[in-house]
């Protein structure tokens, strides 16, 4: 009932290898984990590759810039404490 591209790709992705192998080895005593560790083997290298490739493209920046500024807090009366009751009515704490 799946779609032909399915069928096809049902043999060279990780995911069904993946359920393929739990399935082995639950009913068939894991007849078929060797050629599924060889999916996960290959998906392994690829991710690698990519990863290697991404890193060349765009290098990780390990610099940190000493001329910029640390971030100010913002500018406003703060409810706390020490606030006066006014200030709390203000902000919408009337009652509290």
């Amino acid at each position: 009932m799946e779609p032909e591209i399915f069928r096809v790709l049902h043999d060279y992705l990780a995911m069904p290898a993946a359920v393929e192998s739990v399935r082995s080895i639950l009913y068939f005593d894991g007849d078929v984990v060797p050629g599924h560790l060889l999916t996960f083997a290959i998906w392994g290298v690829i991710s690698l590759l990519v990863v290697v490739i991404a890193d060349r493209i765009k290098p990780l920046r390990t610099t940190i810039d000493h001329h910029t500024e640390p971030p100010t807090p913002p500018a406003g009366p703060v409810a706390g404490p020490g606030t006066a009751p006014d200030e709390d009515r203000a902000l919408g704490f009337a009652g509290i």
